[in-house]
């Protein structure tokens, strides 16, 4: 019977995974403002060069949930894709000869966790060009003829058939999107990872899931030691939340997700947001419906109010900061008694800011 083996790109961040790159030429801040200005150009990345290197879940990152859930003995390839428009690595993989004629694709952006081997023994007998709907989530992965992905990248290299679009997004979301002939489903999860809206919310709906028996099934298999150093002092409250290792939590945390050495101090509220490593949430702090990437030993200036509850657009964002998501890039200060409304975003380079940030609603601040 032929094996039939999995490749999975693994991407570089994509632009829509905003403050998680390092600014670069500048052409000033933006404070205050609703227009979408700016003109500013994102550089190399800061934090994770792969996709496969993002933390999630507070104790993983993406390729320790993917090496959980590949089959043993199963020929599985995570193909780097650091470069956009580049297929030469594809098309390496693709001329070997011992490749094999039928191919599972897939992407770090939309991680799949599910059973491989009832995936492979149900799509053996096929020879259509499939999508694989995984639980009840569209998903980017595909079963697809070695010859027809070779065309596919061939075509790329000679045609670019559309520049504005890297490769892997004109390849899933375009040429295998318009050229499947069936949709097969599979028992799994499919988590969408592909701007910061996605990653906020693959994040929190651990949080709001734990109790049901498919997330909590599938987190108790890859929960090793989540509370290791976590303290909730005496003033410190949790409710339907994630800690990781060496959190500590002395004011309010609802319904969020804290990632490792987080601390949470007296009278502050963290409500529906995602704090990864390395971040001081102040004293009277309010984070709600926030992102914040990697601090950097960051404090959040006490009695700072950011994010909200509100569903507001922001004009240079609208598809990636939905219903007011707020999100703090990595390492930039955020001083005391800072205002900053649902919606925006703040990012830059790093460093302290002597004076308080206030952004309406919908703004941008960059450094």
């Amino acid at each position: 019977m032929q094996k039939i083996p999995i490749l999975v790109f693994d991407e570089a961040p994509p632009e829509g995974f905003l403050g998680m790159e390092t600014l670069r030429g500048a052409a000033g801040s933006e404070r205050g403002n609703r227009g979408n200005g700016g003109g500013n150009r994102q550089g190399e990345s800061a934090g994770s060069s792969l996709l496969s290197e993002l933390p999630i879940w507070v104790n993983f990152r993406v390729k320790d949930l993917l090496s959980r859930f590949y089959p043993h003995r199963t020929a599985a390839t995570l193909l780097p894709f650091r470069t956009r428009g580049s297929t030469d690595g594809l098309i390496t993989f693709l001329k070997k000869e011992e490749t094999a004629e039928r191919i599972v694709v897939g992407r770090t952006g939309n991680l799949t966790l599910l059973d491989w081997k009832k995936l492979l023994g149900a799509v053996r007998g096929s020879r259509s060009l499939l999508k694989l709907q995984v639980g009840k989530t569209p998903s980017d992965l595909y079963v697809v003829g070695k010859k027809e992905l070779l065309l596919a990248a061939d075509s790329w290299e000679t045609d670019r058939p559309d520049a504005a679009c890297d490769f892997l997004s004109w390849l899933f979301d375009r040429y295998l999107f318009h050229n499947f002939e069936k949709i097969q489903k599979i028992d799994g999860f499919s988590l969408l990872l592909r701007n910061s809206y996605e990653y906020h919310t693959e994040n929190i709906r651990i949080a709001g899931s734990l109790g049901s028996k498919g997330y909590c099934g599938l987190y108790r298999q890859l929960a090793s030691d989540t509370l290791a150093g976590t303290t909730v002092t005496e003033t410190g409250e949790v409710f339907k939340s994630v800690l990781g290792a060496g959190v500590k939590v002395s004011g309010a945390v609802v319904g969020s997700v804290l990632f490792s050495g987080v601390t949470v101090e007296r009278h502050a509220l963290v409500k529906n947001s995602v704090v990864l490593p390395q971040n001081t949430v102040g004293m009277g702090t309010t984070l709600e419906n926030t992102l914040v990437l990697e601090g950097n030993r960051r404090i959040i200036g006490k009695g700072s109010v950011i994010g909200g509850g509100r569903e507001t657009e922001n004009p240079r964002y609208r598809d990636i900061l939905k219903h007011g998501l707020t999100v703090i890039g990595t390492g930039v200060g955020i001083p005391p008694g800072s205002r900053i409304g649902a919606g925006c975003l703040v990012a830059g380079a790093g460093g302290e800011y002597e004076t308080a940030i206030e952004l309406d609603d919908g703004c941008v601040f960059i450094n």
